[in-house]
C-alpha cells in the first residue's frame, strides 16, 4: 500500500500496531514522542503527589517507628 506521495505505509493486520505512521513523517513521530513524554511526566507527577500526600497524612506514625 502506498500514499499519494509514493511512500510505503504499513497495512493493517490483526497483530499490527493500530497506528499507521509514515516512516518519513517527522510531525507524526514528534507528536507520538510528545504523547509518550506527557504520559510519563503525568504518571511521575501523580506518584509524587501521592507520596507527598501519604507523608503528610502518615508522617508522624511512620517517623515514630524509627525513633
Amino acid at each position: 500500500m502506498s500514499t499519494q506521495s509514493g511512500h510505503k505505509t504499513a497495512t493493517r493486520q490483526p497483530e499490527a500496531d493500530p497506528v499507521v505512521i509514515d516512516d518519513h513523517d517527522a510531525v507524526a513521530i514528534d507528536r507520538e514522542m510528545a504523547r509518550t513524554a506527557a504520559a510519563g511526566l503525568g504518571i511521575w507527577l501523580a506518584l509524587t503527589f501521592t507520596a507527598v500526600g501519604l507523608l503528610l497524612v502518615f508522617g508522624d506514625p511512620i517517623s515514630s517507628v524509627f525513633v
